[in-house]
């Protein structure tokens, strides 16, 4: 276990009610506090960067309802996860100013990591649920897996005696074919919608 999951750990320990009969407020108050301790070991993203806004008491807006100061905010944790820290040591080990290849593949991968911490933020801050983003996620991959040949295997723009299959587009990139579907992600935000409006009436 690294220091930095311990210490977590340590700080967010497990919370239970001290009545026999508590409130809805303190059954409230618990959940909430054990939502940060249970999202350090989950594997559903979403839901750990959703529990450190909650930590950090940034509320998710309704849908399309963000601010034009977070965005900003967004967009400049963006540029400086991304362009100033991901891109420039990947520079760097393409170019090879280096002292240790090592350190710069630490970097690249801290670099990435912190920039798809940023982009879930981003979506979150757009109004979108944890489990919607999942959906979406889900929509999107399922996009891309039909990026593919009849025959199940992908077509990559590879340099061939007459050149690129695509010159418009990077050498090695996986191509769209006759079988991609793009996401349709509107459709999967309006069914979730209705699905969860469905439910709270029924209730």
């Amino acid at each position: 276990m690294t220091a930095a999951m311990q210490k977590a750990l340590e700080l967010h320990k497990a919370h239970s009610v001290s009545t026999r009969f508590p409130t809805a407020s303190e059954q409230e108050s618990i959940r909430h506090l054990n939502k940060h301790r249970t999202s350090l070991l989950s594997d559903d993203w979403p839901k750990k960067v959703a529990a450190f806004h909650s930590l950090t008491n940034i509320i998710p807006p309704e849908l399309w309802g963000t601010s034009h100061a977070e965005l900003r905010l967004r967009k400049s944790l963006l540029r400086e996860e991304l362009f100033d820290e991901c891109f420039f040591h990947i520079d760097r080990l393409i170019s090879g100013e280096h002292v240790s290849v090592e350190d710069e593949f630490i970097e690249v991968v801290d670099g990435a990591l912190d920039t798809i911490y940023v982009l879930l933020g981003l979506l979150l801050n757009l109004g979108l649920p944890t489990q919607l983003i999942n959906l979406l996620m889900q929509e999107v991959h399922a996009s891309n897996m039909t990026k593919v040949l009849d025959d199940g295997t992908p077509l990559i723009n590879v340099l061939t005696p007459d050149g690129l299959v695509d010159p418009a587009k990077p050498e090695n990139k996986v191509l769209k074919t006759a079988n991609y579907i793009s996401p349709d992600l509107r459709t999967v935000i309006r069914e979730w919608f209705a699905d969860n409006r469905a439910k709270q009436t029924s209730a």
